[in-house]
């Protein structure tokens, strides 16, 4: 997971993540320490994807607005399949 984190965002990350444990609602939450600063990640079934797209999307939203102050999104979705990723669409915009 490593790996896909990094090519998903541009950043470079220590070998393993905090567990978060709570906070997360339908997912598993990551702290990821990178070369920029820690990184929020949630980890979540395949099928809550749309859940989290909209997450990203309403963040992306806020952040817009400038409103409020919200974190980057930083990458898209990786999907894995026995522990190994089958794809990797990103959205490093940040």
């Amino acid at each position: 997971m490593q790996a896909a984190l990094a090519a998903a965002t541009g950043l470079e990350f220590r070998a393993a993540p905090s567990s978060l444990g709570a906070g997360g609602g339908f997912a598993a939450c990551q702290r990821w320490e990178s070369t920029a600063g820690p990184v929020f990640v949630k980890v979540a079934p395949l099928a809550r994807e749309a859940a989290l797209e909209a997450e990203a999307a309403a963040l992306r939203e806020l952040a817009a607005a400038s409103a409020v102050r919200v974190p980057a999104v930083l990458g898209g979705r990786v999907t894995y399949r026995d522990g190994v990723p089958i794809d990797a669409p990103v959205d490093a915009a940040g």
